[in-house]
């Protein structure tokens, strides 16, 4: 593991990010200045309707709960820190929760509410972007080169994620060479994706043997090309690697002591000649990838420390 790759957390976008919480903040200090000077004349009505009547209360919260989190995210943001998201994910909600509150008091709208709510909610978004697309991998694990690396997809959705596990990979394998709908299922909600039935909690012999060319993780009763991984390579116990022609599915497997390190990747990307179904591909793995992907690993986790400690007990016992 000792090649980089292309990592999901662009430079660019980081310290765009950073510009965007930094402009913010700086608009909300002017802001708070103008009001505490009674250089922004509110009017009397308008006035009237802050709390305490009190501009300068205005802007002293204006700072609080807007400026001094864009000024955190954005130094955060430019520097890279691993706590840049979620403080972006917070300072974002804090603009969107004041312009919501605002409107409340002052009972007056005009073109910039909109404007600094579509702010915080991009800056929000991107927060949580760059959280969930390499939750749980170290920067090490993002930049790495993994098996599959090398197969041409759309770009657009470049993820990876990570979880340490307290089985050796043995132990992991049988669950990654089962999963898909009419197998072992995908360990997540299986009321969304496995069609209500409960995933497998035990190996199944069947689906042990993996070749390069065999269906892989199939999401449909009938496999097919578009509703379907196949396998690209396997190495038994180390990588394994599932492809279609617009997706990339590869899981590599290190061993830690007598753990494991499971680090999944996933690229694809939209094909804009189809734009509905490219729309709703992109949603869902903006807004749907992760949580189903969170719960996935967690359930590959537990059936394989499961499975370790039934193998050691058997062990014990003969």
């Amino acid at each position: 593991m000792a090649t980089s790759a292309a990592s999901p957390t662009n430079p660019q976008r980081r310290r765009g990010l950073a510009l965007t919480e930094g402009l913010t903040a700086a608009s909300a200090i002017a802001g708070a200045v103008g009001l505490a000077n009674r250089s922004i004349d509110l009017g009397a009505t308008i006035t009237r309707r802050l709390p305490f009547e009190s501009p300068v209360f205005g802007g002293v919260a204006l700072v609080v709960v807007v400026a001094l989190p864009m000024a955190a995210g954005s130094l955060l943001s430019w520097r890279g820190g691993r706590r840049a998201n979620p403080v972006a994910v917070g300072a974002g909600v804090a603009l969107m929760g004041w312009i919501v509150v605002e409107l409340a008091f002052i009972r007056s709208i005009s073109w910039l509410h909109p404007t600094l709510f579509l702010v915080g909610a991009a800056i929000a978004f991107a927060g949580y972007r760059g959280w969930h697309l390499t939750w749980g991998a170290a920067p090490n694990e993002v930049a790495v080169h993994l098996p599959g690396d090398a197969n041409t997809v759309p770009s657009g959705f470049h993820a990876t994620r990570a979880i340490s596990i307290d089985a050796p990979p043995s132990a992991v394998w049988p669950w990654l060479t089962q999963v898909g709908l009419g197998r072992a299922g995908f360990y997540s909600y299986d009321s969304l994706d496995n069609r209500g039935r409960r995933s497998a909690d035990h190996v199944l012999a069947q689906f042990q043997q993996v070749h390069v060319g065999d269906v892989a993780a199939p999401m449909a009763s009938r496999p097919s090309a578009n509703t379907s991984f196949f396998v690209a390579s396997v190495d038994p116990e180390r990588s394994l690697v599932w492809a279609k022609s617009d997706a990339v599915w590869a899981w590599e497997l290190v061993p830690v002591g007598e753990g494991t390190r499971l680090v999944v990747r996933l690229r694809t990307g939209a094909d804009w000649h189809h734009p509905l179904r490219s729309l709703s591909g992109v949603a869902l793995m903006e807004v749907g990838d992760f949580p189903l992907m969170h719960k996935m690993l967690i359930g590959i986790r537990q059936r394989a420390e499961s499975l370790a400690r039934a193998t050691e007990g058997e062990h014990y016992a003969a």
